[in-house]
């Protein structure tokens, strides 16, 4: 068993004990189908596996590299929580098991379980793709975002704020793109986002989606278990102390998009 199949054992039976059955691996199962599902599944139940490669040559700032890098994904899910949904916009993390693991995983558990669920469906999936093209395609970019605001509801606020979030998701997510971490995305995408990039050419990145068949949706390649198949970071760490190092949520050295405009009052609709 790779690492990162015990670690989503692990977060099934610590957080949604009911669906560890239904979903329990089976020695036939195909283990890449496996843990796309169970990223699946956890991302529904506000439960983020993020997983992201430090380059071999900046390996002696690796945890800085990580914990800028998830803050960005933090100052993302902040940006949305707090138009959307402001009681739901408390967001914690930690690492899954070493923090000197490469590639790192982080566990990202958020209130808004929509947010995050649109986070593996399309924010994670995207980036994981085409983080390493430049230049960036905006219009691609933007037709994202449009897919993703649309599925946590945020195209039915006034346009005013709708503009300005989705102006503030852009700046953000550009950010996550420039950084030095190659992400991989456990989640598969979502149709849309596929027909999305489809539309934009079908250039060398696209090889890395293929299709098992024609009903199905397609998966996002490369993801190698191997890369995760360390056997003293697999056995060495207890369940209970397996997500005990957090990560800590801080503001950005750099300055940060704006926060969009809050929605107007319903007075304020008839000034």
């Amino acid at each position: 068993m790779t690492r990162i199949e015990r670690i989503l054992q692990n977060l099934i039976k610590l957080h949604m004990p009911n669906l560890a059955l239904s979903i329990e691996q089976t020695p036939s199962q195909d283990k890449l189908a496996y843990v796309r599902t169970t990223a699946h599944h956890l991302a529904k139940h506000g439960i983020l596996v993020i997983v992201g490669e430090t380059p071999a040559d900046l390996m002696p700032q690796q945890r800085i590299i990580i914990e800028d890098w998830l803050n960005t994904y933090v100052h993302l899910y902040d940006v949305v929580a707090k138009v959307l949904y402001p009681s739901l916009a408390s967001i914690e993390a930690s690492y899954a098991g070493h923090h000197q693991s490469n590639p790192s995983i982080i566990i990202l558990r958020g209130e808004s379980h929509a947010i995050l669920e649109g986070f593996g469906r399309y924010i994670m999936p995207y980036i994981g793709l085409r983080h390493r093209r430049r230049p960036f395609n905006q219009e691609e970019i933007n037709e994202m975002l449009t897919a993703f605001l649309a599925f946590i509801g945020a195209d039915e606020f006034p346009h005013r704020v709708y503009q300005g979030l989705h102006k503030a998701c852009f700046q953000t997510v550009c950010q996550i793109m420039n950084a030095s971490v190659n992400q991989i995305s456990l989640t598969d995408y979502d149709p849309t986002l596929l027909d999305i990039i489809r539309q934009h050419g079908n250039t060398q990145p696209l090889q890395a989606i293929q299709r098992s068949t024609p009903a199905t949706v397609k998966r996002q390649e490369p993801l190698k278990l191997e890369q995760f198949d360390d056997e003293q970071l697999n056995d060495d760490i207890p369940t209970q102390n397996m997500f005990s190092i957090n990560v800590p949520i801080r503001p950005e050295k750099t300055r940060r998009p704006p926060l969009p405009p809050l929605p107007p009052r319903d007075d304020d609709d008839h000034k």
